[in-house]
């Protein structure tokens, strides 16, 4: 039970909010983070939410991680909310940085295959192998057939 009477001697901490957090699925490719919060705020009065996209096995879908304040967790925790085929479920645990989605760049392909090149500005295949060959005549002043 909490106390109801104000009272001016005694001084109360406040309540800590907590969080809550909703998993959700297979929506479109093409569904953003904003998407789904502008949809949850135009049918909702939430006091706080975060939504994240998070990493999925196939690029065929999109699964969201939905985090409000633990009072309004029932709100979005309906399936009249959420669209017709949507999967709907609490998320548990905490969300790591390597579950956050983070949408590939052109920069971070090479540009053409086998077009790679160490740190020191040499192709793998250049570097030191069985196919080196030295410019260097040999010590013993034997003279190399190559």
């Amino acid at each position: 039970m909490i106390g109801v009477r104000s009272s001016s001697s005694l001084s109360v901490i406040a309540k800590r909010v907590r969080m809550k957090s909703l998993f959700v699925s297979r929506f479109s490719p093409d569904v953003t983070s904003a998407d789904i919060e502008g949809s949850l705020k135009d049918q909702l009065k939430l006091t706080s939410l975060t939504c994240t996209r998070l990493n999925t096995k196939f690029n065929s879908y999109a699964s969201f991680h939905i985090s409000v304040v633990e009072d309004d967790f029932h709100l979005v925790n309906n399936i009249g909310v959420w669209p017709s085929g949507c999967l709907i479920a609490p998320y548990f645990g905490r969300l790591t940085p390597e579950q956050i989605y983070s949408p590939p760049t052109l920069s971070s392909r090479p540009s053409s295959p086998g077009a790679e090149v160490s740190a020191l500005g040499v192709a793998p295949s250049d570097q030191l192998g069985a196919n080196a060959i030295s410019e260097e005549p040999p010590e013993d002043g034997a003279t190399s057939l190559s």
